[in-house]
């Protein structure tokens, strides 16, 4: 692609090329663009992978920019990076950026189109480590999440191998090398499909986010120890509003979302606490007994491991008494006062009241937003210099070779790493003794002050001025301390043992029961090539307490895949003496209702739930239902559920019941006005248990080699039903956003006849059932048969580019003339299309293959 570029010669950027590269200086004030003379069409909107062979030979890094037909830039890729974009612009064209006086090499840039990208993603994915972070160094950010790097330079010198995945919310895909390490900077739903294909040894977590959480619940790790190491908010989180608090104010109590979300990640944690093979890292004893005290957890498997400084970039050197003079300040200015940059400028004018503050050298280097504000009482003293940049690890080493004593005035610390690292290179560090601050230096060093006294503090310099001998002293001592809490043997190594140690050490799994005579609960599980997700699916129901008093019914509905083999395991793992709680059910495939009219048949339980193979449960609200079922009575136990969206990584509780008083026995009837019971489509499959007697009682088949037949179970178990209970249980976990699934799009547009033979068989059912009253007849159209109706005609209107569907499902519709002329049916859209025999919708077919070609 070399060949096609663009430019315009200027006298300070130097061009030389060769057969294989091009090297390019820029020795101007500004950056200098490279435009790439050729577009790109990529018509079908594929995949594509783009890789950038370069090299940086000085100054910052140069960048390939991607953009589209408006010259927004799209994408920005840097050297040695080869991007995985899921979404691109159908015309695309590339430029490459040199900042400011600085030289690269460019070598190629490669681009490809391609279907799927998961497969080549996970190549990357080899070894039997995962290290997962929300971010990680790279040529465009040197210092993003650089601990995670620290500790990862030093993992691959003791020849651990791993992989890394840095996971944001971002659109694509970038695989790189940082320092001889490989990188995966990748989304979420990457993640998770990964680790469904992959099982790794160890997982070691830095930053427990939410999102990590929810993937990591619906993975099977059964036999994966899983490291979670906290940093501050993530286990921390009801200190979030004194870890957030601006300058010149102070913390505000949490709100009622802010306490809501903090029970929720509390449940949360629990659930990881009572896992035997995780384990929580924290960087001090102060953060763990913090996180326990305000959270209400308790943390049985866990350790103290702090966060390493790097011995041999902060090198001691000896610091003589003439250093003293020289103060230095490094800290972030961000508006957030835990950092105190405040009370340091205290420090400072206090000192500028004294004899000797004409003989002291004050640097500061950071910034962020705050960084005049927040500056400018002092920035008028000549002996004071501000740089408002930040430094990397080599220039910070040699700021602190120039320099004696560090002010670290602190509000909350966690640990105080660039407080350790000043103190690693033998600078007298100056702080408070606040939160974490004391399990890193010693309190009879004599460096720790009371929390805001900043003349306290001003007093420790003054005495290490006028104590020229002891200066010298307190250095080394200083940093032999940090050393014994910091350093190589407390940390890297620490960790290395730990995880040596664990190996030793089999995963102690779940104990069963032998399963009760009188099953209280039979799980119905429909399954087919469900590989992927099942070992967590069956975990989630059977690793609970009272798992005695359930049966799991996996029944194989001719699966492809291993599904067949995991529900062997499955059926082992949980026999005693005889007995097993998982049974496996092989049977030819005959479709979803198949699967559910076997199990109906086979149940022992008496009540009956569905599971789909790829969903899960939550097991202490399992737990709980299956108390309240042993005394309960009712035909239908409804209880809640939560949409698992796998795109976006978010858990949507779904709450259709909070108007019905919990355990309270209702007649069904009496839910049946409108606004006084069910919603639409219920009560939907995901939240209801039913008792087995009457489901069998009804006595009904359930369509086979069919999709959409959950609506069929739902409207016939509803027409047998006399009494409903509910609990507020968020029970059941539903993934979605998977591709394949039954109600994408694509599937619909698939699978249009069998949701018109499911829908046509419900209105004919619940028209000609006389054994139902009127007022659950009206329910039952409102809330589902409707509903239903209204989808097929969208489907028939939207989905397919033929009209024929429609005129039948129309004509079939016109035996029941109450659902043919509702309003709800009888919309502006289908009734366009009725008085148009559907003819519009042949053209949407031409009108689609047009817009491909619309320009993004």
């Amino acid at each position: 692609m070399i060949k096609y570029l663009k430019y315009d010669k200027k006298e300070d950027i130097k061009i030389v090329k060769s057969k294989t590269d091009l090297n390019i200086q820029n020795k101007s004030n500004t950056e200098f663009i490279i435009n790439i003379n050729r577009t790109y069409l990529n018509i079908e909107r594929k995949c594509l992978i783009i890789q950038f062979i370069a090299k940086n030979i000085s100054g910052e890094s140069c960048k390939l920019y991607l953009y589209n037909r408006k010259k927004e830039i799209k994408q920005v890729i840097c050297p040695d990076e080869t991007m995985y974009m899921k979404e691109s612009p159908r015309i695309y064209s590339f430029a490459i950026s040199i900042p400011a006086h600085s030289a690269c090499k460019i070598q190629d840039i490669l681009v490809k189109e391609n279907d799927f990208l998961d497969d080549q993603i996970n190549e990357y994915f080899q070894s039997d480590t995962l290290i997962i972070a929300p971010g990680y160094p790279s040529f465009a950010n040197k210092y993003f999440w650089a601990f995670v790097h620290s500790r990862a330079r030093e993992y691959k010198k003791e020849g651990m191998d791993f992989d890394i995945a840095a996971v944001q919310h971002i659109a694509n895909t970038t695989i790189y090398n940082f320092e001889s390490i490989k990188v995966c900077k990748t989304d979420f739903l990457t993640l998770r499909n990964l680790l469904q294909l992959k099982h790794y040894k160890r997982i070691i977590v830095h930053f427990f986010m939410d999102e990590i959480g929810q993937i990591l619940l619906a993975t099977d790790l059964t036999n994966t120890r899983v490291y979670i190491y906290g940093h501050s908010g993530d286990l921390l989180y009801r200190d979030i509003n004194i870890l957030s608090t601006p300058y010149f104010s102070t913390p505000k109590p949490l709100s009622l979302d802010q306490e809501s979300y903090s029970q929720w990640k509390d449940r949360m944690i629990q659930k990881f606490i009572k896992k035997p093979n995780v384990k929580f890292i924290f960087g001090t004893n102060w953060a763990k007994q913090r996180s326990q005290s305000e959270n209400h957890l308790l943390y049985y498997n866990s350790d103290i491991i702090p966060c390493p400084v790097d011995e041999k970039i902060f090198n001691y050197k000896h610091k003589t008494s003439e250093l003293r003079k020289n103060i230095v300040i490094i800290r972030k200015f961000d508006n957030i006062n835990t950092y105190a940059i405040d009370i340091d400028v205290k420090i400072i004018l206090e000192l500028s009241k004294r004899a000797f503050f004409s003989d002291l050298n004050f640097t500061i280097y950071g910034d962020g937003d705050s960084h005049e504000r927040l500056l400018s009482p002092i920035k008028h003293f000549k002996n004071v210099k501000i740089f408002k940049r930040f430094l990397s690890h080599e220039e910070m080493a040699k700021v602190h070779e120039q320099n004696g004593i560090a002010l670290f005035a602190t509000r909350y610390e966690t640990q105080g790493i660039a407080a350790a690292e000043a103190a690693m290179s033998g600078l007298v560090v100056i702080t408070n003794n606040v939160a974490a601050v004391p399990e890193v230096f010693d309190d009879n060093l004599g460096i720790l002050c009371p929390k805001e006294n900043y003349k306290a503090m001003a007093d420790k310099v003054e005495y290490l001025y006028n104590h020229p001998e002891e200066f010298s002293t307190l250095s080394q001592k200083i940093h032999d301390c940090v050393v014994r809490t910091c350093g190589y043997k407390q940390t890297i190594l620490k960790e290395l043992n730990m995880f040596d140690q664990d190996d030793k050490v089999s995963i102690k799994n779940h104990v069963y029961k032998e399963q009760e005579e009188n099953i209280i609960l039979s799980i119905i599980v429909p399954a087919y090539n469900v590989e992927r997700w099942l070992i967590n699916s069956i975990h989630s129901v059977i690793d609970i307490e009272h798992s005695n008093k359930i049966e799991v019914l996996i029944i194989n509905d001719g699966s492809k895949d291993k599904t067949e083999s995991i529900g062997k395991s499955l059926q082992e793992l949980t026999t005693v003496n005889g007995k097993s709680i998982v049974k496996l059910i092989n049977k030819e495939n005959g479709g979803h209702g198949s699967t559910i009219n076997k199990g109906i048949e086979l149940a022992k339980g008496k009540y009956i739930k569905m599971m789909d193979g790829d969903d899960y449960y939550d097991g202490e609200c399992l737990d709980k239902l299956l108390l309240y079922l042993e005394n309960e009575d009712s035909d239908i136990v409804l209880t809640d559920y939560v949409e698992d969206w796998a795109p976006s990584c978010r858990l949507v509780p779904v709450l259709n019941y909070e108007h019905l008083q919990p355990g309270e026995q209702y007649n069904i009837e009496d839910l049946c006005f409108e606004g006084y019971g069910f919603n639409r489509f219920g009560p939907i499959l995901h939240t209801s248990t039913f008792k087995t007697q009457m489901l069998r009682d009804a006595n009904f088949k359930i369509s086979e080699h069919c999709f959409y037949v959950d609506m069929e179970l739902n409207t016939f178990a509803f027409m047998a039903s006399k009494t409903v209970t509910y609990y507020p249980l968020q029970l059941y976990i539903y993934f979605l956003g998977r591709e394949g699934q039954s109600v994408s799009p694509e599937s619909f547009k698939k699978n249009y006849k069998q949701h018109e033979h499911v829908t046509l068989k419900l209105v004919k059912a619940v028209e000609e059932n006389k054994n139902i009253s009127k007022l659950k007849k009206k329910c039952l159209f409102r809330n589902i048969i409707l509903p239903m109706v209204e989808t097929q005609y969208f489907i028939c209107t939207e989905y397919l580019d033929d009209n024929k569907p429609f005129l039948y499902f129309d004509e079939c519709l016109k035996s029941y003339r109450d659902i043919y002329n509702d309003p709800f049916i009888a919309n502006e859209r289908v009734s366009y299309h009725r008085r148009t025999k559907g003819k519009t919708i042949t053209s949407k077919k031409y009108r689609r293959a047009l817009s491909k070609f619309k320009i993004s």
